[in-house]
């Protein structure tokens, strides 16, 4: 193993969905990875109504 390249396990929770990464992903409703308030998915990831 090169010691200038050392790698570590991602923790469990990089799997989870989070808000405003751009990914359609099961349990966030629309995901268009910006944070403008007014278009038609809100910056909390909620469809804008």
């Amino acid at each position: 193993m090169d010691p200038g390249n050392r790698r570590r396990a991602a923790p469990q929770h990089c799997n989870d969905p989070f808000c405003g990464n751009g990914a359609k992903e099961e349990g966030v409703p629309c995901n268009d990875g910006n944070k403008v308030e007014t278009d038609a998915c809100t910056n909390i990831c909620m469809i804008a109504t």
